[in-house]
This record gives C-alpha cells, structure tokens and sequence, in this order.
C-alpha cells in the first residue's frame, strides 16, 4: 500500500513464519528475530501492491540477507520500484476491462 510500518510489516512476516515475538519489540529487535529464523532457510516472499521501495531497501532486505535462497515476487504500479528493489525481470501486464473484471466475479 501507499503507506506501511516497519513494525507492523516485519511483525506480519514473523507472524507469518510462526516465530514469536513481543508486542512491544521494536524494529532493531524485529529485524534480529527475522535473520536468526532465516538462517540458512529458503524463502519464497511475495510483496503485493509496493508503492515504495524503501519497504525492501530499509526493512527486509538486510535480515533476509542471512537466508540460503530467496526468490522475491514483487507486484508494483511504479517501474521505478521494481528497478530500486533490483528486479531481474519486469512482466507488464494491461489493465483489464470492467466487463472483463466483472466476468472474473462471477465464476
């Protein structure tokens, strides 16, 4: 989305993964809990809708850094995101119609 926390996103990718952590931890101690539970993990992330890059600049990409692998799915309305996040590839996709969309509701 447009805007995001830290705190709340680093929470929801621990909660993701079942690690525990403290409701009053803050992000140093987040990001601590996130790289010991991915040490030497594989890991598939998907960030949907990222309006800005500094979500993986500033809050994911250095504790994922202690994982063995990670493939990273990144779904932007801005070029200029996927680029500062270093995508390897960049799949553009049209907008569909209203017909289309309503189409898709139905089934």
């Amino acid at each position: 989305s447009q805007e995001y926390s830290e705190v709340a996103l680093l929470k929801e990718v621990l909660r993701k993964i079942e690690v525990h952590y403290e409701a009053d931890e803050n992000v140093g101690e987040l990001s601590d809990k996130l790289v010991a539970a991915m040490e030497n993990k594989s890991l598939f992330l998907v960030l949907d809708d990222v309006w800005q890059p500094e979500v993986w600049i500033n809050v994911l990409r250095t504790p994922l850094h202690a994982a063995a692998s990670v493939m990273i799915l990144v779904t932007t309305r801005h070029d200029k995101v996927a680029l500062a996040i270093g995508a390897k590839h960049m799949h553009r996709v049209d907008l569909m119609s209203e017909n289309v969309g309503l189409e898709l509701l139905w089934k």
